[in-house]
């Protein structure tokens, strides 16, 4: 909320053209897609660890696992360019 508040109040004078506020905004954006992909490994690695099924199932798992995960990144940063 305070963000927010933050950001409704300087929308009047912050100029979304300027080069500080692109490479801000690139800084943060990049700061935020690599927290979501080390959570994303770590979920997945403690998939693997703690998870008995996985554990008792051969390589061609680990790469249908890993190539789903691959894909659905791809499918979220498709997405995010052409949203």
């Amino acid at each position: 909320p305070v963000g927010i508040a933050i950001g409704v109040s300087l929308q009047g004078i912050l100029n979304t053209n300027s080069p500080a506020y692109l490479m801000t905004l690139g800084i943060v954006n990049s700061i935020a897609a690599g927290m979501l992909i080390f959570i994303a490994f770590e979920h997945m690695n403690a998939f693997r660890n703690k998870g008995n099924w996985l554990r008792k199932q051969g390589a061609f798992a680990h790469i249908l696992c890993f190539g789903s995960f691959t894909m659905a990144g791809t499918a979220l940063l498709v997405v995010a360019k052409w949203a």
